[in-house]
């Protein structure tokens, strides 16, 4: 914590936001790359075949998780992203309203 407490920054905040947004992106290329399997049952091999459906489910299941990280991702960014303009938007209106009471304060 800063010293005399804590500060928020609505231009750091909009930066975090923009980082989270790049961050999301390369799960999501990932799961097109993972999902679907790229081998077939025939593939797997005769002995290992029997294990393709379980195998199938696991690259599917990894591939959605890689797609809901982007998408988590995404919305944790947009959440910070509305509290920085949130910040930024009572800030300019505690300024406004103090400077219409006391010109000399602000």
């Amino acid at each position: 914590m800063p010293e005399g407490g804590y500060t928020a920054s609505s231009d750091s905040m909009a930066a975090a936001q923009e980082r989270l947004r790049q961050a999301a992106e390369d799960p999501a290329a990932q799961a097109s790359l993972v999902a679907p399997p790229k081998v077939t049952q025939e593939q797997f091999g005769r002995v290992h075949g029997g294990h393709f459906a379980a195998y199938s489910a696991g690259v599917e299941q990894v591939g959605a998780a890689l797609t809901g990280l982007s998408g988590e991702l995404n919305a944790l960014g947009g959440g910070i992203g509305a509290g920085g303009q949130a910040y930024a938007e009572q800030e300019a209106s505690t300024s406004s309203a103090v400077a219409a009471h006391d010109p000399g304060t602000v």
